[in-house]
């Protein structure tokens, strides 16, 4: 048996006028635990196509449902591919249902998301690890005695081009961040495009081939551990704003509580609401972490 204890969370909108876009999930049961944190794509148009109560738009109604595909299938002794693979085929399904034919939905607005995942069970005086990735929510490993370890970290290589891009038209010019969104939006409707048509997409999204680019490790672990799973807007503290190591931010999470990172973090957001500090397309984004202790049992 495993157990994991939930040791804090937090997550919350990157804008007070808009809903939260993440989804953190956890669930528990005959000897296995698993968790996940889901960071979806903000549309970049106004358009919405499931109507229904609750749901600001379809990117929010489709984190929340495969939240709830997770938690039907975490458990079921499956591999982590077959899980999400049946997660993401089932809410396709329920997305179908609801817009009368997914191919009614340009390709630009469908809703993709960012996923970390894990689950573990007991080998004896050891929790066997599994982990699987979409893009660029981070999964850390924190034994006693070791550097933390990102798991399947994709290097934020998307990110760091987005940055390159908004940095460029600030130097050519760009008044405000309303126009460094609106010059960037062609370029971003190209990318969301390919990510829902390309077979070689490596996001959550409604096409389950795209299970291929699923990034995913098996470890052992002797003892009790700490697990973080973060979106990558809290993440920003590190591989953005570049004010913490990795080691200094696991170790706040873990002495000081997520809400101090959060803090840190909306504190240098409101100092650079024009992205000229550091240069991005949201001035803040939505910000998620689970802190979790795993232990043989």
């Amino acid at each position: 048996m495993c157990i994991g204890i939930i040791v804090s969370e937090i997550s919350e909108s990157g804008d007070a006028s808009r809903i939260n876009e993440d989804q953190i999930g956890y669930t528990s049961a005959n000897g296995l635990c698993a968790a996940w944190i889901i960071d979806g794509a903000t549309p970049l148009r106004d358009a919405r196509y499931v109507v229904a109560e609750g749901y600001e738009n379809d990117v929010v109604w489709f984190v929340r449902s495969a939240s709830r595909a997770l938690q039907q299938y975490a458990l079921n002794g499956s591999t982590p591919a077959d899980i999400i693979e049946s997660a993401m085929i089932d809410v396709a399904d329920q997305y179908r249902r609801a817009v009368g034919a997914i191919d009614h939905v340009p390709p630009e607005d469908r809703p993709v998301a960012a996923l970390a995942w894990i689950r573990g069970t007991s080998k004896g005086s050891e929790v066997q690890l599994e982990a699987a990735a979409f893009a660029d929510c981070k999964i850390i490993v924190v034994r006693p005695g070791h550097a933390p370890v990102l798991l399947l970290d994709d290097g934020g290589r998307l990110d760091a081009r987005v940055q390159r891009q908004v940095a460029d038209l600030q130097c050519s010019g760009a008044a405000s961040m309303d126009a460094v969104k609106h010059a960037l939006l062609p370029s971003l409707l190209q990318g969301r495009r390919a990510q829902n048509t390309k077979p070689s997409a490596k996001i959550l999204g409604l096409d389950p081939t795209s299970i291929a680019n699923l990034r995913h490790e098996s470890i052992s672990i002797q003892g009790s551990f700490h697990l973080l799973l973060c979106s990558d807007g809290i993440f920003r503290l590190v591989d953005v704003y570049k004010q913490m190591t990795l080691v200094e931010f696991v170790e706040t999470a873990l002495k000081s509580g997520p809400e101090l990172l959060l803090k840190k973090l909306r504190s240098i957001e409101a100092r650079d609401r024009e992205c000229h500090a550091y240069p991005r397309v949201k001035p803040s984004d939505d910000a998620s972490i689970l802190v979790l202790r795993l232990q043989p049992c």
